[in-house]
């Protein structure tokens, strides 16, 4: 069977996140707290690697360890989401799909560029006001931050919000920008 680059990709990523739960795991256990490589566990996690931060979890999680069950059940999250994202783009209807996203990306190749940019931006954007917070600076305005997620950086925030753990509890961010992810989608399929 013949690999395509996404799928090297994957495996690559689930080895990565499956390596870097494992040192934390074993940096947890020898210094008794947790350290920063949660962020890029998230990360990774996030990115694809959801399956070895799930298999990470289970070899070296513990149940009375509420962070790391917390951590446990995040990758299973996100490996739900990823597989039905696989599920889409391989399953029994994938041509369909692959040549819709194929059009899509042909047709308007300008767009794609400037959502991959706008959620690169967003997600800097709120992970530097995440930074500002924790060190007491100014801080970023909330309406430039949901400004940028509906313009299309939605997905950005949205990650930035889960591997940042920012804006978690503010419910123009927690309810806001899924919604607006949810009619961005509806808007480009249409």
């Amino acid at each position: 069977m013949q690999l395509d680059n996404f799928q090297y990709y994957l495996i690559i990523i689930n080895i990565a996140a499956f390596m870097i739960s494992t040192i934390d795991s074993k940096i947890y256990r020898h210094r008794g707290k947790g350290i920063k490589l949660q962020a890029l566990c998230k990360l990774v996690t996030v990115l694809g690697g959801a399956l070895g931060a799930v298999i990470a979890g289970v070899f070296w999680g513990s149940s009375r360890n509420k962070q790391k069950a917390k951590a446990l059940i995040h990758s299973i999250i996100w490996l739900t989401i990823q597989v039905v994202f696989l599920l889409a783009l391989y399953g029994p209807y994938n041509k369909e799909i692959k040549l819709w996203i194929e059009n899509f990306y042909t047709e308007y190749n300008l767009f794609c560029i400037y959502l991959i940019l706008i959620n690169i931006v967003t997600f800097f954007l709120f992970a530097l006001d995440k930074v500002k917070a924790m060190m007491g600076l100014y801080r970023i305005r909330e309406a430039v931050l949901l400004g940028l997620s509906l313009l299309g950086g939605s997905v950005g925030g949205l990650l930035a919000m889960d591997v940042c753990h920012h804006k978690v509890k503010t419910p123009y961010f927690m309810i806001g920008l899924p919604v607006m992810l949810i009619i961005q989608i509806i808007v480009i399929y249409i």
